[in-house]
């Protein structure tokens, strides 16, 4: 899946412009630069973190439950009145609801989103809507706050459902704006490369079994939730 990047320089203005001020004595932890293990990008990462997932370009890093972050994630929404069988468990919202996608997909991780602010941002594609959020949400007993960028992709054509493209940080409430200048830093230095995924990588094992799906797009989705969340 080619995924676009978006105007990175402006995810600096973007704390700003939602209202999160880091104190001043906030600065950005070093980075060292990390390749995804399946040859398709590489991004920065400080010191206790780690690289959960990396597929076409996209990854998805922690440090341990305190952050993460996720970049280029596309996640599949069905639409209402539609709903995959078990054992699929889709997020269902209208096409491009934003606010509601992503309550949906944090309620399908088994998280409540408790607030969200937000701003208009440069679409995908001309006419999609897009959206920087600002947004907390509870998961596990813990409050986490998050920055993100998300758009509408794959409204139509023959698929029957719709995607969430999403970029966001993430990190325990009592963290976040401390943590702040690191993940943006982080955001920054995120570099697919469009590269085909290496051969024998678990992402060229999803590809070959997307390959022989009937429902690949569904099918892409679900393999690519549960390498995330193991």
């Amino acid at each position: 899946m080619n995924m676009r990047r978006y105007p990175i320089w402006l995810v600096p203005a973007l704390a700003a412009l939602l209202g999160v001020l880091c104190p001043p004595t906030a600065h950005a932890q070093h980075l060292r630069q990390t390749s995804f293990a399946d040859g398709t990008g590489s991004v920065g990462l400080p010191a206790g973190w780690k690289i959960v997932e990396g597929y076409h370009g996209t990854v998805f890093c922690t440090k341990q439950t305190d952050m993460c972050v996720r970049f280029g994630m596309p996640w599949v929404v069905d639409h209402p009145g539609r709903q995959m069988p078990a054992p699929y468990k889709i997020p269902i919202a209208p096409v491009g609801d934003l606010p509601g996608a992503v309550r949906a997909v944090l309620g399908t991780g088994g998280s409540r989103l408790i607030s969200l602010r937000s701003r208009p941002a440069p679409p995908s594609f001309p006419g999609v809507p897009a959206s920087y959020f600002l947004y907390r949400f509870v998961q596990g007993g813990s409050e986490y706050t998050a920055l993100g960028y998300f758009t509408t992709i794959n409204p139509g054509g023959d698929s029957p459902y719709w995607s969430l493209y999403s970029s966001a940080v993430i990190a325990r409430t009592p963290l976040f704006v401390k943590s702040l200048p690191t993940l943006m830093a982080m955001w920054r230095s995120w570099r697919p490369n469009g590269q085909t995924p290496r051969a024998g990588s678990q992402s060229a094992v999803i590809d070959e079994e997307i390959k022989h799906s009937k429902d690949s797009f569904a099918k892409f989705s679900e393999k690519f939730d549960q390498n995330i969340r193991n």
